[in-house]
């Protein structure tokens, strides 16, 4: 995360992130207006706070809080009792030109009129573009925290190598990583906060409640843009706020109608079902994702392939789709996490990279062949036989301990040139020989191997 824009310090207040630090001051910019509903002179002492958070807003040059900014302050003037006196307008604009000459002062007007020519931009922009493909590849989802990996792996052009930590939004990433029911009730979610802190129509008493929906507001836009909403420090306003108007709604007995509940669920439904469909019409390469279990192609997978980041590299999968440029694949091919999640009745090619978890050394006893890569276990440790093996493959510089012992198992052959880290491993897995696979039947190919 870059903290300098020219010569200034981008505010972060010990979030390393400044774009979580102005989700943080956005919601108290809405939130020192309460002052202003349960006093009747409290604007004064509101308008103040608010000009000076607005300012410290501007020194996080954060685009996401300047867009939560804006939203949200349409919603509080929406609501805002009328008419407004003379001396509050000026207020306002005292306000306006305040933060206009911080933004200047600061020159982060540069940074906000920025366009596709900015890294951080473009970047975002070539993320979400994937979005609703990884949605409808993964209706399962592909499990919390795994978002940034299945987009750097089956999704980013193969020629790019930035990293990320997530999928520079909360929404996209949480949509990505929930399942097809979580992703509604998380859409449902938004929905349910909106209804219920709208301000009730002819209720005076719950005019305030604009307090809470600009706060809910401005969170809402600032996940947009970064993944903001990891922190449980930036929960604590929205939710303390959120708990007022349940309490204030209790009390009053005056909840939004069944129709309205009835509408949101309906809507929450549509925006997963269109982001589905927009995923599915998506041209490139479509994957079967899940947490613990990528599957390439069509069919019976003939190849399941045991994935180790030690041996494979952390872009085992761009690995796998540079080769598949050169190289189609004519049958399936499924990558684990780990041998446990491999099916009993698996039949094919099984790919076992470096080590295995205890458990998992004894489900090696498959009717399909193994092909080893770099095995940092002992055949004994497993129960292998040589009859089980197609080939153990052992990098020339590699200083895995049972080296020795798979020689005396038998088919052991060296990878010249490399040594634990393989990162061309599909060309080595699969030998570089698909064009004679390719006019066999898959399984009786990779048996004759």
């Amino acid at each position: 995360m870059n903290l300098h824009f020219h010569s200034f310090w981008r505010m972060d207040w010990g979030f390393e992130n400044p774009n979580k630090t102005a989700a943080l001051i956005v919601a108290f910019m809405f939130g020192v207006w309460a002052i202003a509903f349960v006093w009747r002179k409290g604007f004064w002492l509101s308008l103040p706070l608010f000009i000076a958070l607005g300012m410290l807003l501007i020194h996080t040059f954060s685009r996401g809080g300047v867009a939560a900014f804006g939203v949200g302050v349409m919603a509080l003037l929406y609501f805002a009792p009328r008419p407004w006196p003379k001396a509050r307008v000026m207020g306002g604009i005292l306000c306006i030109w305040a933060i206009l000459g911080a933004t200047l002062y600061l020159k982060a007007n540069e940074r906000f009129t920025q366009g596709m020519e900015d890294r951080s931009i473009a970047n975002r922009v070539q993320i979400w573009k994937k979005v609703p493909q990884m949605v409808a590849d993964a209706p399962g989802g592909w499990g919390l925290g795994n978002a940034v990996g299945a987009y750097e792996n089956w999704y980013q052009e193969v020629g790019r190598s930035e990293r990320y930590l997530n999928l520079v939004s909360t929404h996209f990433t949480w949509l990505v990583e929930f399942s097809w029911w979580q992703r509604m009730l998380y859409c449902f979610g938004w929905f349910a906060v909106g209804l219920l802190c709208w301000p009730p129509k002819g209720q005076e008493r719950f005019r305030w409640f604009v307090v809470p929906l600009s706060i809910w507001i401005s969170f809402f836009v600032t996940a947009i843009f970064s993944h903001v909403a990891e922190s449980p420090w930036l929960w604590v306003l929205p939710v303390a706020a959120l708990l007022s108007v349940l309490v204030a709604r209790w009390r009053g007995e005056l909840w939004p109608r069944v129709l309205a509940w009835s509408s949101a669920a309906t809507v929450s439904v549509l925006v997963v079902a269109v982001v589905t469909v927009w995923g599915i019409r998506t041209p490139g390469l479509h994957v079967h994702g899940s947490p613990d279990l990528v599957w390439i192609g069509d069919g019976e997978p003939r190849i399941w392939i045991v994935k180790n980041t030690g041996i494979m590299g952390e872009h085992y999968g761009k690995a796998l789709r540079r080769y598949m440029e050169d190289h189609p694949l004519a049958f399936p091919v499924t990558l684990v996490d780990s041998v446990l999640n491999l099916p009993q009745d698996h039949r094919g090619l099984v790919v076992v990279c470096g080590d295995l978890p205890e458990p998992g050394r004894k489900l090696l006893h498959s009717e399909g062949n193994l092909l080893l890569l770099n095995p940092s276990f002992f055949p004994q440790e497993a129960g292998i036989t040589s009859s089980q093996i197609t080939s153990v493959l052992f990098g020339e510089f590699s200083q895995s301990p049972s080296i020795h012992a798979w020689q005396n198992v038998g088919h052991l052959k060296t990878l010249e040139g490399i040594g634990d880290f393989v990162g061309s491993w599909p060309e080595r897995v699969f030998n570089a020989d698909l064009a004679s696979i390719n006019q066999r039947a898959p399984f009786d190919a990779l048996e004759r191997r």
